[in-house]
């Protein structure tokens, strides 16, 4: 019996392994006209299009309350399932034909809110970095820089439908640093306020679970 327990517990954990590097993998390859038209026909569709991109949200959600909502990332499936989404809203359609080719590059967006501050303070507290890394990684080497950082502008916001609350700031990195158990780790220039002060904090860190992420 006890070989069995041992067998179930190893096969689920290569199971989950297999899962991720998978999941993982896609990455590598370029974005395809039917990952387009998978986009597309999912952004018909507002509800599960929001329940979907739920999943790139970096927030965590615990028993001792919630991290501040750090923000999103995106791939490129997400940025032309977003893109659609925001012209639906504004009464116009998205052809495949017609996304433009930069949502389409192998990056990943790491986009990071201006947050409240933990202390009632007057300033917010403003995002000052952004990195990529193994989870629970503690090597500086292992620490993934984005490629560039740029303002979180409106036009940025009014293609891809965000909801930001103030100012903010993009993070670009490669789309193949997304990989194996990665966590997104936002540092402000002071702490942020979560919504109990245990889930306050000044270095966010986010796991990325890649099991729904495309």
């Amino acid at each position: 019996m006890l070989r069995s327990v041992i067998g179930g517990v190893v096969f689920s954990a290569l199971a989950a392994m297999t899962a991720r590097t998978a999941a993982a993998q896609q990455f590598a390859v370029p974005i395809t006209d039917r990952d387009i038209g998978d986009a597309l026909r999912l952004a018909e569709d507002d509800k599960a299009a929001m329940r979907f991109l739920a999943s790139y949200d970096l927030q965590i959600r615990a028993g001792w309350g919630n991290s501040p909502f750090i923000g999103t990332f995106t791939t490129p499936f997400a940025r032309v399932v977003r893109a659609a989404l925001a012209a639906h809203k504004r009464g116009q359609t998205l052809a495949a034909n017609e996304v433009p080719s930069d949502l389409m590059l192998p990056e990943l967006h790491v986009i990071a809110y201006s947050q409240k501050s933990a202390y009632d303070q007057p300033l917010a507290a403003e995002p000052f970095s952004v990195a990529l890394a193994p989870r629970g990684s503690r090597d500086p080497a292992a620490v993934i820089q984005p490629l560039r950082k740029e303002e979180l502008s409106a036009e940025y916001i009014d293609r891809y439908g965000l909801e930001s609350p103030g100012p903010g700031v993009i993070a670009i990195f490669r789309l193949a640093a997304l990989r194996g158990d990665m966590e997104v780790r936002v540092l402000f220039d002071r702490a942020a306020k979560g919504s109990s002060p245990l889930a306050n904090c000044r270095d966010c860190i986010v796991p990325i679970d890649m099991r729904n992420i495309r």
